[in-house]
């Protein structure tokens, strides 16, 4: 029996010659298992409602085609359904399809492994009731993803810029962490709430961190100069921040964040906010269905 499968497409993703369309589709898809429609999303938070649609109308898989936001709104409607959830990457940072396999902006690659039907059961996680599914952050970097958003300008450069203007004028997180029960103190940077490794543009935080072991890692960056913070970042790309002598590194299931800050800046999958609630990260061990390579 062909399957019913929706792409939903962020047309603001990426660069114009990665742009995801109809012909390229149907050039790879597999129409002896298919039968597919494609949609573009509208505005920020349509991809929820797209997805969503597709759920109850039992479609077997959907496709986020976009960068790390888009994935994010359409996961967030598929835990614990029986739907799938594919992707295919089309924006900047794309770091959850880097993290599972994922080649950047390989369109064909991507429908390849979407024809292959490999599923596998992931987590996924959540802040606030706020989802997420592949790495939270709250203090310096939060604060960076919460200027970007609301700056008209994405890519690695804007994140760049900002991290540099922001670090002259950051507060240290003074935090009490609570992870299952076991309390610690301390000032910080920046405290990642990690389901996978990466952030996006191959920054690895958290290089041991898994899908699929029901657990969150938590990488907790303890206060320093800013000068060292910066000189440190290489080790973002050799995936050796844990080794950092400023680093602690935790594993747990619930995560519980008491800032003494006046508000704290935070994000997930990239998306900037700031509250002056606590933060209570949860993991949500085999929610999602995903499509993924070989070798995952």
């Amino acid at each position: 029996m062909v399957k019913k499968i929706r792409f939903i497409v962020n047309p603001h993703s990426g660069t114009s010659k990665n742009k995801i369309d109809d012909a390229i589709i149907s050039s790879f898809i597999d129409k002896e298992i298919y039968d597919y429609d494609l949609v573009y999303t509208d505005y920020a938070g349509h991809a929820k409602v797209i997805a969503r649609e597709a759920v109850d109308l039992e479609y077997d898989t959907v496709v986020a085609v976009g960068g790390d936001g888009s994935i994010n709104e359409v996961a967030s409607q598929l835990v614990h359904t029986p739907v799938n959830l594919a992707v295919i990457s089309a924006g900047s940072g794309n770091g959850f399809a880097t993290n599972i396999g994922l080649s950047r902006n390989n369109a064909q690659q991507a429908i390849e492994v979407i024809n292959n039907r490999r599923i596998e059961l992931i987590d996924s996680c959540s802040v606030n009731d706020i989802f997420f599914i592949n790495v939270g952050g709250v203090g310096f970097d939060g604060k960076v993803s919460y200027r970007v958003k609301n700056s008209d300008r994405r890519g690695l450069l804007m994140y760049i810029k900002t991290a540099i203007k922001e670090s002259s004028k950051y507060d240290f997180l003074d935090m009490d962490i609570d992870i299952d029960g076991r309390k610690i103190s301390g000032e910080y940077v920046t405290i990642a709430i990690a389901n996978a490794a990466m952030y996006g543009y191959n920054f690895v935080i958290a290089p041991d961190a898994n899908f699929q072991d029901g657990l969150l890692d938590i990488i907790a960056i303890r206060k320093t100069s800013k000068i060292k913070y910066f000189l440190s970042s290489w080790r973002f790309l050799a995936k050796s921040l844990h080794n950092s002598k400023y680093v602690d590194v935790y594993t747990g299931k619930k995560i519980v964040l008491k800032s003494k800050n006046p508000k704290t800046y935070f994000h997930v999958d990239g998306e900037g906010y700031k509250t002056t609630e606590d933060l209570t990260f949860k993991v949500v061990p085999k929610s999602i269905n995903l499509i993924v390579p070989e070798g995952f």
